[in-house]
């Protein structure tokens, strides 16, 4: 009943931080001209958004690394192939519906069960994973917050020197996981389950997977808009960075009007809203629905197959 309560409890937050983020994103771009919109869209070069295909497609082949040292970590070889294929489309699902431990679990849980993962097994791939994105996330966005920390305090009107802190305390969490992993100890018991720190170069490779991953998410974004709109990549990185986690902490479905708000907020304002307003549904299409597409068909074909599969035997 109490765990029935709470998960109510996470429910209406996110309603209402999505009602919240609609009526930012409404006064944010009050002033957007559709005719503009339109213009823009149309105006963005089609190498580009080629490219943005590529840099997603990549992001998504580098997520499949958590999973993979998740693996490794337990104990349990899995082939990279089966992997990449699972967490692409459970990935895809999470990023789009939020909730990620649920629903990208639930898609693990379908998928690994199914090669005779013990379920058990299971939850600590998925639960490792968790972690280990929000941490290299976290330390990621504070690597990039503290040298643009003065920008960012301008554009949320805070204190530069709280802005550094927070980014220090992002950084402090991921070097006390690798200072973990390091010293081998001490072990963490969770219930009756004992949890042991990963080998170091598990969790260096982790936190190199992360830079990557960010490096190509945000890519995705600052392609698809114009080479000149007046930030540079490594600002831009960090914004995006912010911006995405703010989303995906809301578990609003996909981040929708948390992660936009955010953006226009700290992007300067001397870049014109239809400009930022068609990269972000360029990178909404790109990045969000082309992969549940086929994620959609990939798992519909998975589930087909195996149907007739069953049937023969």
């Amino acid at each position: 009943m109490q765990k029935r309560f709470w998960q109510y409890i996470v429910v209406c937050a996110a309603i209402a931080v999505f009602a919240a983020a609609v009526w930012a994103l409404t006064w944010q771009l009050r002033d957007l001209r559709w005719d503009e919109l339109g213009r823009q869209l149309e105006s963005i070069p089609l190498l580009r958004i080629l490219a943005a295909v590529a840099a997603t497609f990549a992001a998504y082949l580098v997520l499949a690394a958590y999973d993979h040292t998740a693996f490794r970590y337990i104990g349990r070889r899995m082939p990279f192939g089966r992997v990449a294929f699972v967490s692409s489309i459970s990935y895809a699902f999470s990023h789009n519906l939020g909730f990620g431990a649920l629903t990208g679990g639930a898609v693990r849980f379908r998928f690994y069960t199914d090669w005779d993962v013990p379920p058990g097994d299971v939850a600590r791939v998925v639960l490792y994973a968790g972690i280990v994105y929000y941490l290299c996330a976290l330390s990621v966005g504070g690597l990039l917050t503290l040298p643009n920390a003065a920008a960012l305090a301008d554009a949320l009107e805070l204190d530069t020197g709280f802005i550094r802190a927070v980014a220090a305390v992002w950084v402090l969490s991921g070097a006390l996981y690798v200072l973990w992993c390091l010293c081998g100890k001490p072990v963490v018991r969770v219930g009756e389950r004992e949890v042991t720190p990963p080998k170091i170069r598990h969790g260096l490779i982790q936190f190199c997977v992360g830079i990557l991953e960010w490096v190509f998410t945000s890519a995705v974004l600052y392609l698809v808009l114009p080479p000149d709109f007046g930030m540079p990549y490594w600002h831009f990185v960090a914004v995006y960075v912010l911006a995405y986690m703010a989303g995906y902490i809301s578990h609003v479905p996909g981040g929708l009007g948390v992660f936009e708000t955010v953006l226009l907020v700290l992007i300067p304002e001397t870049v014109p809203t239809h400009v930022v307003a068609a990269g972000i549904i360029t990178y909404r299409v790109i990045y969000f629905l082309m992969p549940l597409a086929l994620a959609l068909a990939l798992f519909g074909a998975y589930e087909a197959a195996r149907g007739r599969f069953s049937r023969k035997g």
